[in-house]
């Protein structure tokens, strides 16, 4: 008896801190003010929910104004300057903006996506600056 409530435990508190850690990033809702790029895809203005695939590393984002999705990978990212809040990350290259980073509050969880041709190729002519844009969940 004591042999199978001793691999029930093994087997189920791997699956609870799973389900935990899954959890801990939840989809955000965030208004984007401004067009964007998610790595070479442009994307409009508007609200958009922004998810981690099962596999936390490919970020999903959906537009619920214009019903556009992308999928994007990514790295894991420092822990965010402001861990109480939810955001996107924008980098702006004159007037073009490009995703840079997302970040989770609750799980301090923050995701940094990579830097493709087009935001390669302006940021040699311009610096870029860091804006952010806070989720409303």
């Amino acid at each position: 008896m004591t042999k199978i409530l001793r691999l029930f435990f093994c087997l189920a508190v791997p699956l609870v801190l799973a389900t935990a850690a899954s959890a801990q990033a939840g989809a955000l809702v965030v208004k984007v003010p401004f067009d964007f790029y998610v790595d070479n895809t442009p994307m409009t203005s508007g609200t958009y929910v922004v998810r981690l695939t099962d596999n936390r590393q490919i970020l999903q984002l959906n537009g619920q104004d214009t019903h556009k999705g992308v999928f994007s990978m990514s790295n894991p990212a420092s822990s965010p300057a402001a861990p109480n809040k939810n955001a996107l990350v924008f980098t702006r290259y004159g007037n073009q903006y490009f995703l840079s980073e997302v970040h989770w509050a609750e799980g301090r969880i923050a995701r940094q996506l990579l830097k493709r041709e087009a935001e390669i190729e302006i940021a040699k002519r311009f610096t870029g600056t860091q804006i952010t844009a806070t989720s409303s969940k």
